[in-house]
């Protein structure tokens, strides 16, 4: 659950906040020039629409790296754009919930959430 919520902060605060600083009107762009800082990810070619020279100089860079590697690890889908972006965000979130729900539903039933888990993957 951890890193749902930290790849969901990734996407609705701290990737919006630097297409910002770097004055880029999406965020994709953004994403793909931080993609391209670190290590080619399976299935998902880097295109550095944005110079990842521009990331030069900034202090969390090699944070935001490792959060776009985690979150296309996390997802384990190709994201190039905004619409990609959006869609990630929709999937964090109904994540987020459905943990929520399962959580509030096992103290209902009194039992672990992991134990209701496994019986509703059985």
């Amino acid at each position: 659950e951890c890193q749902i919520q930290e790849a969901l902060n990734f996407v609705t605060e701290s990737l919006p906040r630097l297409a910002s600083d770097l004055d880029q009107q999406v965020c994709g762009p953004t994403f793909q020039a931080l993609l391209a800082r670190g290590r080619p990810a399976p299935g998902n070619a880097a295109r550095e629409r944005t110079s990842s020279e521009l990331l030069n100089g900034l202090q969390e860079v090699s944070t935001l790296v490792s959060s776009a590697e985690q979150l296309i690890g996390l997802l384990r889908v190709k994201i190039e754009d905004d619409a990609d972006l959006a869609l990630a965000r929709t999937v964090l979130e109904d994540t987020v919930r459905f943990f929520w729900d399962l959580d509030q539903c096992a103290k209902w039933r009194r039992v672990s959430t992991w134990e209701l888990f496994e019986e509703v993957n059985d």
